[in-house]
């Protein structure tokens, strides 16, 4: 009996002594891994809020405000003029303390492909200070001219509100609005015209709540 036991001590011994080595590594492994994300997490996030910065400043100029347009935020659920059941983020632009604009991201689902995201800078008159569609997948070459690098067309919309042209005019030319379309497209921008409408009628009907 003592003869057996000896192998099933030794196998034993083997199992315990690799189980302590596997549980070794992975604590080096999880240790390496936790000090790699410290190091590079603050980073990213720096990085990720100065890209979001830029692109809400396409839309509200860095000279219209003084506030923390990051902190300074609410958020609102408004399906139909904003395309999307989330709640959205609302970004609040301010002066000495004082109102001076508001910046919303909605979607469309008119455009040639769903989902087509759009940033809207208004100031707090209710005119467009700036609008980008940060998203889409429309056709080279025609809806992809909504970008400001492929033409001026989406600089159209500055100074533009429901007085200037008025609601029922906030489509394209073609279907008697005072929009330009582009040359043989006219979905994507009567996606983005329509859209741009839709956030400026919200902005209207909920008025000073949006700052509150």
């Amino acid at each position: 009996m003592l003869q057996k036991s000896r192998p099933q001590a030794s196998l034993l011994t083997q199992m315990v002594q690799t189980a302590l080595k596997l549980s070794l590594f992975v604590f080096i492994a999880v240790s390496l891994l936790t000090a790699v994300w410290l190091l590079t997490d603050e980073p990213i996030k720096q990085a990720e809020q100065r890209a979001l910065i830029q692109t809400l400043q396409q839309v509200m100029p860095a000279s219209h405000y003084d506030n923390d347009l990051l902190a300074d935020t609410r958020t609102i659920v408004a399906p139909e003029a904003l395309g999307t059941n989330e709640p959205v983020t609302v970004y609040r632009a301010r002066k000495d303390n004082q109102p001076v604009g508001l910046v919303i991201q909605a979607k469309t689902q008119q455009g040639y492909s769903p989902n087509m995201q759009i940033l809207v800078g208004v100031n707090v008159q209710g005119k467009v200070l700036g609008v980008r569609v940060l998203e889409h997948a429309e056709t080279p070459g025609l809806g992809d001219k909504v970008e400001p690098g492929k033409s001026d067309w989406i600089h159209s919309f500055l100074n533009k509100s429901l007085q200037s042209p008025p609601p029922e005019r906030w489509t394209v030319q073609k279907y008697g609005g005072a929009f330009d379309q582009f040359t043989g497209a006219t979905i994507t921008p009567k996606a983005v015209v329509e859209k741009v409408r839709d956030v400026l009628q919200l902005i209207e009907k909920r008025g000073e709540t949006l700052y509150e």
